[in-house]
C-alpha cells in the first residue's frame, strides 16, 4: 500500500496518499458466492464452490483526492440478465436500481452532496412537513429525526449516514475517522459488523448521530431565517439574500451545537447505567 504511480511526463504520486494522518485504504463491501462445477463441464476444468471479493470501494475524500468503486464483472451493469431482470421489476429490480444510485452519488466530488444538503436544508422549512414542524425553538433531535426520514426518502440510508460523517469531518476530523472506523468499515476477524455494541454497549447508534446532527443544521437555519419574529415571507427573502458560506456558517454551528447535545446526553446516559448496576 506504499507504491508510486508513474505516468511519466513528472506525473508522479502515492497510490493511496495520506492527508492529516488519514490513509484511507481499498476495502470489500460485498462478496459472492459459486456454486461447485461440476457437474457442469467447461474447457477450463472443474471450479470448486469458492467466495469472492464482488464491489471494493476507496474513500479517497478522506485523502483529498477522488473516490474509486470496481466490480468484479461488467455482467453487473450490461447483460440480458439485468434487462430480463428490469422487465420483470419487483423486488430484485429495486435493490439493484438503488446500488446503482448509491453508487452514482458516492463517487460525486464532495461539493455536489454538500450543495444537496444546502439545497433541501433551505427548502424543508418551506415544505412538508418541515414548514409545520422546523421552527427556531423546536427539539433538536425531533426536527433531526423529520429531516433524516426525509433526505433517507430522497437519498437513502447510505447516502444520509456517509454524508453525515463526512461533514462532521469538517469540524472535527478526527472524530469523522472514528465514527467511520467504528461504524463503517469491515469488521475485525471475531468482530461484528458495526454497528453492533461490540465491545462499546454505550456507544450511540449512527441513527442517534445523524439526528442529532441534522436537527442542529436545521435549527441553525431556521433561526437565522425566522429569529427576529419574520414570516415566511420575511424569512423567504433573507434565504435568497443568503450566501453559501454564511449558510454553511450556521450549519456548521447548528452541527456543533448538536454534538454537544449528544455528548450530555450520552454522559447522562452512562450515569444512569453506573447508577442501576450500583
Amino acid at each position: 500500500m506504499g507504491n508510486n504511480y508513474n505516468f511519466g511526463a513528472g506525473v508522479t504520486g502515492a497510490e493511496y496518499p495520506t492527508a492529516g494522518g488519514v490513509q484511507p485504504l481499498p476495502m470489500v463491501i460485498a462478496h459472492g458466492t459459486t456454486l461447485a462445477d461440476p457437474p457442469l463441464q467447461h474447457e477450463k476444468g472443474d471450479s470448486p464452490a469458492k467466495r469472492f471479493a464482488m464491489i471494493n470501494v476507496y474513500d479517497g475524500h478522506r485523502a483529498n483526492v477522488g473516490r474509486v468503486a470496481t466490480d468484479s464483472t461488467w455482467h453487473h451493469w450490461m447483460n440480458i440478465n439485468i434487462t430480463q431482470i428490469e422487465a420483470a421489476g419487483g423486488a430484485n429490480w429495486e435493490k439493484i436500481k438503488r446500488y446503482y444510485l448509491n453508487l452514482a452519488v458516492w463517487l460525486a466530488p464532495p461539493e455536489i452532496p454538500r450543495h444537496c444538503f444546502f439545497f433541501h436544508t433551505l427548502e424543508s422549512l418551506y415544505s412538508y412537513p418541515g414548514i409545520e414542524e422546523f421552527h427556531p425553538k423546536v427539539n433538536l433531535l425531533d426536527a433531526g429525526l423529520v429531516f433524516r426520514k426525509r433526505l433517507i426518502g430522497l437519498y437513502g440510508p447510505c447516502w444520509v449516514t456517509q454524508f453525515v460523517f463526512d461533514w462532521l469531518g469538517l469540524l472535527d476530523l478526527k472524530l469523522r475517522e472514528r465514527l467511520i472506523e467504528r461504524y463503517l468499515l469491515l469488521p475485525m476477524p471475531n468482530r461484528p459488523i458495526p454497528p453492533r455494541p461490540d465491545p462499546c454497549l454505550s456507544c450511540p447508534p449512527p441513527e442517534l448521530f445523524e439526528a442529532v446532527i441534522l436537527g442542529g443544521a436545521i435549527r441553525a437555519t431556521s433561526a437565522a431565517l425566522f429569529a427576529n419574529g419574520g414570516g415566511l415571507e420575511a424569512g423567504l427573502k433573507l434565504m435568497l439574500e443568503m450566501k453559501p458560506e454564511r449558510l454553511e456558517k450556521h450549519l456548521l454551528e447548528g452541527t456543533a451545537e448538536g454534538l454537544k447535545q449528544l455528548q450530555a446526553l450520552s454522559a447522562k446516559s452512562c450515569e444512569e447505567t453506573r447508577h442501576l448496576f450500583g
